[in-house]
């Protein structure tokens, strides 16, 4: 029922997910938070080196299973504002609704 993500669109958000993490740890503050977030959910403080390598690693496969598992589409909701006709369409043709 549910469409893989394009080879395009997983590259475009791998190369967003990287700039934002590469920017986000320029700060000692901000990478404080990571190492800490990092240490309550996996044990140890993850390098950048080592995300940057798990984003890389993630398959569009990956992302259609995970969706599979963790979104009930039956339940699902949005508001929509604007040229919604458009909107609807898009997510439909995306996602397969």
């Amino acid at each position: 029922r549910l469409k893989t993500v394009s080879e395009e669109v997983l590259q475009t958000h791998k190369q967003q997910a990287r700039a934002e993490l590469i920017l986000g740890s320029e700060s000692a503050r901000n990478r404080m938070e990571a190492n800490a977030k990092s240490m309550l959910l996996t044990g140890k403080a993850s390098s950048v080196e080592e995300v940057l390598q798990k984003i890389e690693k993630v398959t569009a496969e990956e992302i259609r299973q995970f969706a599979m598992q963790y979104i009930d589409y039956d339940k699902l909701s949005c508001c929509l504002i604007g040229d919604t006709k458009r909107v609807i369409e898009k997510l439909q043709k995306q996602i397969g609704l």
